[in-house]
């Protein structure tokens, strides 16, 4: 199978060539930039890469001199499955994520990691959809394999896309709602099960209008509201980067309120601090203390 080498600033992408029923493969790469006329020009570039096979040809990679175990997991794949591969963003937690065609049809999403904090994330990842089997809220599990040497894990496919706005909204806080009521306990403060990165960029609405979360590396039991008080901070501080974490969850307080209130609290406070709590430990963590110290208004 020819694969084509596609260049990021970020990471690396490989795609097969364009086949009838294939277009979901090049989803793994979607065309960014903040500023307008470079975006414009990485589109244009993207468009010519999918659509002109002269393009491609310059691009074009020989399977022995894949810059990674290529055969090893078209192994572990459905046999005769045609893929297209992420590398991923380099660094402790790299891993390649792969999307695959199998030769019934079928679509599927799979990771493949190496590195030692990929590996456990990935664990992690495979038991959260272990558990959230049946829900509708995750994709379901296909298969796992793993060695001392990597972690594979092979999942359905979901097809969609992200949220046209990436302001909250009521389909969103529906959707928080139904993931939070899994695992809930009471204690001083009632946890759940937490997706850890409940972004937009990890929403997808289906094609039969449904949504569901992706990417659950990184999911864990927390304190009821982490992941709400991670949607408010992280994306109201991209719309607006001038405003403080307490002034975005003020700002979004309505919200809040109906979240919490789904569940019987009324004073959310002390889940707020525990949010702050668990945001700057984290922060420190990855050596981000100035970051860190965002979150201090919240305590």
């Amino acid at each position: 199978m020819n694969l084509y080498k596609f260049h990021t600033f970020r990471t690396d992408y490989y795609f097969p060539d364009p086949i009838k029923g294939g277009d979901f493969l090049f989803g793994l790469y979607h065309p960014y930039n903040r500023f307008p006329l470079r975006l414009m020009m990485i589109k244009a570039y993207w468009w010519m890469y999918r659509h002109c096979k002269l393009v491609r040809s310059k691009c074009l990679v020989n399977n022995a001199d894949m810059e990674f175990p290529y055969s090893k997991i078209v192994a572990l794949c459905p046999k005769g499955s045609i893929l297209s591969f992420n590398m991923g963003t380099p660094g402790p937690e790299q891993k390649i994520s792969m999307l695959g065609l199998e030769q019934n049809g079928n679509h599927f999403f799979a990771k493949y990691s190496t590195k030692e904090a990929a590996k456990d994330l990935s664990r992690n990842e495979i038991s959260v959809l272990k558990s959230l089997h049946g829900t509708g809220l995750a994709p379901e599990l296909l298969d796992y394999k793993h060695s001392d040497g990597y972690v594979f894990f092979r999942t359905t496919c979901v097809e969609g896309s992200n949220p046209k706005s990436p302001e909250m909204n009521e389909h969103i806080l529906n959707l928080l709602i139904r993931i939070s009521k899994n695992g809930l306990r009471d204690g001083d403060l009632k946890t759940c099960i937490s997706h850890g990165d409940f972004t937009p960029w990890n929403i997808i609405l289906t094609t039969k209008s449904e949504y569901r979360m992706i990417d659950w590396e990184m999911a864990g039991e927390r304190e009821l509201g982490y992941d709400i008080f991670t949607y408010v901070t992280h994306v109201g501080a991209l719309l607006t980067p001038d405003m403080s974490p307490l002034q975005l969850i003020e700002k979004h307080k309505l919200y809040v309120d109906k979240y919490f209130a789904s569940f019987g609290i009324e004073n959310w406070i002390p889940y707020m601090k525990a949010f702050a709590q668990r945001r700057i430990q984290y922060e420190l963590s990855k050596g981000a203390n100035e970051r860190a110290k965002l979150y201090e208004c919240m305590l």
